[in-house]
């Protein structure tokens, strides 16, 4: 995934060591800490340090960590959320939606400081690998600005209603895959069954992309209502809003299309899509939902403005009349506007 343009995804709960807070997400080892501050001691880290809180981190060792850990992978976030849901059925799991180009410039995919070469022979080691490499897990030190997260939405809403069909079960109440009991090698099954539900249930490039602009509409929702009220003009708006849009129903569309190797390796017709033309589509689509977004958005506030400009207007018609001024047929031309 190209990481300048793509998302991450943050699965969060009172289970993840990780605080979130109206500046965003902060790491467990620097909850209480000055971010600044904290950020100057986290370069001076040697390599050592470094690899070692990785593998803390992606081994889930427990230990407070310097990192919020986000991944590119969207059936691993879904997969993570129902999880946690099903072990805490009393908290409030929640998915983010992260921009990732807008993210500390420290970040890294925590593969980078893990090669499997360094020790080939270590069972701790290889696990944290495959984990690492599975799930495209990257690592943000220290905290993550409420400007980098543009969707933060409650897990069940979208277990409910808007998760796309290939990540539904086909029994009649198409629950979530991710609630299968897989056993051992679980999320590499679940991998499999998403990438089989396509050929299973004959999804088209059509379906997908309609089931991808749905999902990413529905995780962006409060994002774009404060886009709306805080930009001056339609262009304005498109210009910040139309290519995270794009690139997060992109996101959700491409996965089944992606190389798949391993044990369960599946191959489906999503590798026969043309990525460019459903990209392209998907740009086309998404300005179009956009605009008309805007236009209710226009509609509805300049309505509430006629009505502010009429309300005053018969404010000011009340006080002439009580003055004995003759307002003629103001009124009456006022009435006609009929808000």
């Amino acid at each position: 995934m190209d990481q300048e343009k793509g998302q991450d995804w943050q699965v969060e709960s009172h289970t993840v060591p990780v605080s979130y807070h109206n500046t965003g997400f902060t790491a467990g080892m620097y909850k209480n800490e000055d971010i600044i501050q904290a950020l100057e001691l986290f370069r001076d880290r040697d390599e050592g340090t470094l690899v070692q809180d990785v593998l803390n981190e992606v081994g889930e060792v427990g230990t407070p960590s310097p990192f919020v850990s986000t991944t590119l992978c969207l059936p691993y976030a879904l997969w993570k959320a129902e999880r946690l849901q099903r072990g805490q059925p009393n908290d409030r799991v929640r998915i983010a939606v992260i921009r990732t180009a807008a993210v500390s410039r420290d970040s890294f995919i925590a593969l980078k400081l893990l090669p499997r070469s360094v020790r080939p022979h270590d069972e701790d080691w290889e696990r944290c690998y495959n984990y690492a490499n599975s799930f495209q897990e990257v690592l943000v030190p220290i905290q993550i600005g409420p400007s980098s997260i543009v969707g933060s939405i409650l897990w069940e809403g979208v277990q409910d209603m808007m998760l796309p069909r290939w990540f539904l079960t086909g029994d009649p109440d198409s629950e979530p895959l991710s609630r299968t009991n897989y056993g051992g090698y679980r999320i590499q099954r679940f991998f499999e069954d998403v990438r089989r539900r396509f050929d299973s249930e004959a999804v088209s490039c059509d379906d997908a992309k309609s089931d991808a602009r749905r999902l990413a509409f529905f995780l962006v929702d409060s994002w774009l209502s404060e886009c709306l009220n805080s930009t001056a003009n339609k262009e304005e708006f498109m210009s910040q809003t139309a290519e995270t849009v794009t690139a997060l129903a992109y996101d959700i569309v491409r996965w089944p299309s992606l190389e798949f190797k391993g044990r369960y390796s599946v191959d489906c017709t999503a590798r026969s899509w043309s990525l460019p033309a459903i990209e392209s589509s998907l740009t086309d689509e998404v300005i179009s939902h956009l605009t008309i977004r805007w236009n209710e958005f226009r509609t509805l506030a300049l309505r509430k403005e006629l009505r502010d400009f009429v309300d005053r207007g018969r404010s000011i018609l009340q006080e002439l009349n009580d003055l004995g001024d003759d307002t003629g047929d103001l009124g009456d031309q006022l009435n006609q506007l009929n808000i």
